[in-house]
């Protein structure tokens, strides 16, 4: 049986953001500092998205220009300083928990590229940051005491886990906002690009005396390199060809639901009560930047259901 274009392209994506998922997971077996991690996923991605992009034809240099090139490294590093920083998010909060702050991506993106087009930003979209916000401080677990500190004091580590996620989020931001002012390259190019700077960035920084060892250690990085980068980044870009830019937003909200049943499920965390309820509001903020919702209109729909 053959599948239409649409039914692949939402199969592909809705795997590709299961596999998601599974990143903080991986990440944790492995036990590697943040700066290991970047280097062994791109190395081993590399080692995917090299051959496919040959195999596509799409590995020529006569793609590049100045203007681009500069931008896909722009982006790149900050494709991996994100990484960096949520995995370091990882060792202060619940894996889940920085994925679901670092899915506030969608609300900074439209903030940023209102802020690059000189645009001012909606009331809605204000409002929705306000609601994320407080999905934010509800999710974190903190106490009053811990969202404010004194110069000089220190700040608590779940605030601190907050903070990382939410700028890995802006740095991902920055790197789409650069990487669609590139639409003459191709995206398994840009990929492939994108990761491959992060091999000797990695290497230079990395903890060559917290080297991996142990099936487990490297399995859990083959993981991350070879499926969490190689096969997911080639199922993602395959859907994006194929779905219009409102089913790829509602299928890359698999990606926190799925962390937090791994969370749950695999390392057995528990949530509290404003945790499970600063879930919802913070992917409900996301989707209403999406897909443009009005939050007037979108209270009359509640109360009218509700009745």
């Amino acid at each position: 049986m053959k599948l239409s274009s649409l039914t692949r392209g939402s199969l592909e994506l809705s795997l590709a953001m299961c596999l998601s998922g599974l990143i903080g997971y991986f990440v944790l077996q492995s036990g590697q500092t943040a700066w290991n991690l970047v280097f062994f996923r791109c190395l081993l991605g590399v080692l995917v998205l090299g051959p496919y992009a040959i195999w596509r034809g799409r590995a020529e240099l006569r793609h590049f220009t100045v203007r681009n090139g500069l931008l896909t490294l722009g982006g790149g590093l900050a494709l991996i300083c994100n990484w960096v920083l949520l995995f370091r998010a990882f060792d202060h909060i619940p894996f889940s928990v920085a994925t679901v702050t670092y899915h506030m991506q969608p609300l900074l993106l439209v903030l940023g590229g209102a802020w690059l087009a000189g645009e001012r930003v909606s009331k809605p979209v204000w409002c929705w940051l306000g609601i994320a916000f407080i999905g934010v401080v509800l999710i974190s677990g903190l106490g009053v005491n811990d969202l404010f500190f004194m110069p000089g004091t220190a700040i608590s580590s779940p605030l601190l886990g907050i903070v990382l996620a939410t700028g890995a989020a802006a740095l991902y931001t920055v790197c789409t906002l650069l990487t669609k002012h590139t639409p003459e390259l191709p995206s398994h190019l840009i990929a492939f690009a994108q990761v491959s700077l992060g091999v000797p960035i990695g290497f230079s920084l990395m903890d060559l005396t917290a080297l991996p060892s142990g099936l487990t250690v490297w399995g859990s990085l083959a993981f991350l390199g070879l499926i969490n980068t190689g096969l997911q980044y080639i199922l993602m870009y395959a859907s994006f060809q194929r779905l219009s830019t409102e089913l790829i937003a509602a299928l890359s909200f698999i990606y926190p639901v799925a962390a937090l049943l791994v969370d749950h499920l695999a390392l057995g965390t528990q949530f509290s009560v404003s945790q499970l309820l600063g879930i919802p509001v913070i992917l409900l903020a996301a989707a209403a930047v999406r897909f443009g919702w009005q939050p007037q209109s979108f209270l009359s729909r509640l109360q009218s259901k509700q009745i």
